[in-house]
């Protein structure tokens, strides 16, 4: 609560809980979508170039 002033954002009812709101989760779901998503990209590249046939 004390740096609230230093770093100009308000201290309202809506900022202690925008974790539990509806945009909080898709906030969420969505990093962690990204996050899968990075991964998989990552796991294919290096099946593919194991697993390629020339």
């Amino acid at each position: 609560m004390g740096f609230t002033g230093i770093t100009g954002q308000a201290d309202t009812f809506y900022n202690r809980n925008k974790s539990g709101s509806l945009q909080g989760k898709i906030k969420k779901l969505v990093m962690i979508d990204a996050v899968i998503i990075m991964v998989l990209a990552v796991a294919f590249l290096v099946f593919s170039s194991i697993y390629s046939v020339i």
